[in-house]
């Protein structure tokens, strides 16, 4: 039996050059994913890990997040013990590196904590992450996985 394959891409180049205006971010920023999705635009599925870490980690479905992908992370997450993580409810939408994939037909869900006390200061360091959280985040995506 073949298995599917699973690719994990770490990208870089998601802000724009400095000085971009906000209108132009999409344009001219994500530049890794906006490669990645031109070659992976057949895949399955896309699962933007960012911002997990959280110690009171809460992750809404992201306003451009596949509904019907969110809805089989939310089986995961009860499945792996870890609903309270991502609850029920819809936070707004964000330009982030699973929108190139979305524009490319991919089903794509970002995992982002937009309630992280450090989210862009300098307190975002080891200290302000919890193993907890990681692993609930990382558990369900396992049991996602092995679904998809």
């Amino acid at each position: 039996m073949l298995r599917p394959t699973i690719v994990f891409i770490l990208f870089d180049g998601e802000e724009s050059p400095a000085g971009t205006p906000d209108e132009q971010f999409e344009a001219k920023g994500l530049r890794g994913s906006q490669i990645a999705s031109r070659r992976y635009s057949n895949a399955e599925a896309m699962i933007l890990v960012d911002l997990v870490g959280d110690r009171d980690l809460a992750i809404p479905r992201e306003g451009y997040s596949d509904e019907r992908l969110w809805a089989r992370l939310r089986v995961a997450a009860r499945r792996s013990g870890a609903s309270r993580a991502f609850p029920p409810r819809e936070q707004p939408s964000v330009l982030d590196d699973h929108v190139p994939f979305v524009r490319a037909g991919v089903p794509s869900i970002d995992l982002i904590d937009f309630d992280f006390p450090c989210f862009h200061r300098s307190c975002d360091d080891l200290s302000a992450i919890s193993r907890e959280s990681l692993d609930a985040t990382g558990e369900t995506i396992m049991e996602l996985l092995l679904r998809l």
